[in-house]
């Protein structure tokens, strides 16, 4: 299942930019259906014909964590845990993309303060961030153990 990048105007980004500075500050996007919020998709800069797509962009850590239990429940926490990997800061971005029943759940593991999540061609979740923000190696850790 391929997602199709939809192609975003400059007046698409302003709004999308507008959008977000009104959600609240402690979630950013937190349980979107883009295929029946078409407005929350331009936000991602993603349209997702014919499939359901859950974006969690969350500043506190620990919520993340809640987040993540939540949706994916105790039996995919270890999956999700093997497929992080902090280390890969390519561009400035993050990545973590898990599938589950052929719906893929995005979760932004790093405070989406530095950027809006959105997703590659492959259905990566992506979030960007400035390049004078890098997270030391305790931070990373400090995320691992989380999840143990």
């Amino acid at each position: 299942m391929g997602l199709r990048k939809h192609k975003v105007g400059r007046a698409d980004m302003r709004r999308s930019r507008e959008l977000v500075r009104k959600l609240p500050r402690q979630v950013i996007i937190a349980g979107y259906v883009a295929r029946t919020l078409a407005l929350e998709a331009f936000i991602v800069g993603v349209r997702v014909p014919g499939t359901d797509l859950d974006l969690v962009g969350i500043r506190d850590e620990s919520i993340v964590v809640a987040e993540v239990k939540r949706r994916l429940g105790p039996w995919n926490i270890d999956r999700a845990v093997l497929q992080l990997d902090f280390r890969r800061l390519l561009s400035h971005e993050t990545y973590l993309a898990i599938p589950k029943e052929d719906v893929w759940y995005a979760l932004a593991m790093i405070p989406s303060q530095y950027g809006i999540v959105s997703f590659s061609r492959d259905g990566v979740a992506r979030i960007a961030r400035p390049a004078r923000v890098r997270h030391s190696p305790p931070y990373t850790n400090m995320l691992r153990m989380m999840f143990t």
